[in-house]
Parts: C-alpha cells; sequence; structure tokens
C-alpha cells in the first residue's frame, strides 16, 4: 500500500511573547537622551515598578552607548542615591495605543560619587566607545515592589565630554 501524502506541506509561523505584547501595545522604550558627561562623572537610571502594581517588568533589551571609555553596571533592586536630577517617560512602541506604562523612571548625574545605591550587580560592561546591547530577551523580571538601576560611569581619564545614552525596551505582562 503506498504512501500518500494526505495533508501537504504545513507551514508554522513562530508568534513571539514580545510579538503578541506589541500587538497589545504592552512594550515600551525608555531612553536617557544623549548626556555630556565630564570627567568623573556618573550616570544613574532607575526603572521601578511601584508597589501594588499588578503588572511584572520584563527587560528586553538593554544598550549603552559612549564616544569614549564608558562602564555599565545593571542592578537588581537599586534605586539612586540622592534626589533626581529628572524623570523619564516610557513610550509605547505601539503607536495605536497611549503612553500609559506603570513604570517609574528617573536619572541622577553625580561628579565622583556612585549615583546608585543597594541592590545586587547582575552584570558589568566596559567598552573603549561604541554601543553595547544587552539582549535579556524577557529574562530580567521586575515585579511589583521591585526596581532595576543602571549605573554608566565615564571612563574617559583625560578632559573631554563623554557623551553617552542609555536605551532600554521592556514588555509589561
Amino acid at each position: 500500500m503506498p504512501n500518500y501524502n494526505s495533508f501537504g506541506s504545513i507551514n508554522v509561523n513562530t508568534i513571539t511573547s514580545s510579538e503578541i505584547a506589541s500587538s497589545e501595545g504592552k512594550i515600551y522604550a525608555i531612553t536617557s537622551a544623549v548626556k555630556n558627561l565630564n570627567q568623573n562623572q556618573e550616570l544613574g537610571i532607575y526603572i521601578g515598578n511601584p508597589n501594588g502594581s499588578d503588572t511584572s517588568l520584563n527587560i528586553l533589551t538593554i544598550c549603552v552607548g559612549s564616544s569614549m571609555e564608558a562602564t555599565m553596571d545593571i542592578i537588581l533592586d537599586g534605586s539612586l542615591s540622592d534626589t533626581k536630577d529628572g524623570d523619564i517617560t516610557p513610550y509605547n512602541l505601539n503607536t495605536d495605543y497611549t503612553d500609559s506604562s506603570v513604570t517609574t523612571v528617573s536619572y541622577l548625574v553625580k561628579t565622583n560619587a556612585n549615583p546608585t545605591t543597594g541592590g545586587n550587580t547582575l552584570g558589568s560592561f566596559s567598552q573603549a566607545s561604541g554601543v553595547t546591547i544587552y539582549p535579556c530577551n524577557g529574562s530580567v523580571k521586575i515585579d511589583s515592589n521591585h526596581s532595576l538601576a543602571l549605573r554608566i560611569k565615564n571612563m574617559h581619564g583625560t578632559v573631554g565630554v563623554n557623551y553617552i545614552a542609555v536605551n532600554v525596551i521592556y514588555m509589561e505582562s
């Protein structure tokens, strides 16, 4: 008896959780914008999920770019070490939805001092210049009443400005 292919070819489309979240308006981006850090200056960024939130933040990508030497620390449950310099607004990456993230984001620049405090360091990176991308793919999860802090340090040892920018993409679930 011959073996007939009764179904033909089957095409499978894989849909990722980030694609689903994007179609539901649950993927956000934050950016520090370009900050001019002088010698011995550091930039701290605080990404917080407020107490009582029923939403989890799943970090998809962290990207830092610099014009000169810099280091970056990723700190789980870290915070800013002093009064913030300003707030950062999270933007929805699906233009059909509003910018209504539960996330609280702020930044602080300090000279000769760490702008972050507390928490546990998940990773540290050093770069001569250029861009470093840390693909988290949702593996870093920030539940209610928890946070993520980023510490970016200008390592350029001589006079001059280091142009530094940090971008984070995350999904709310």
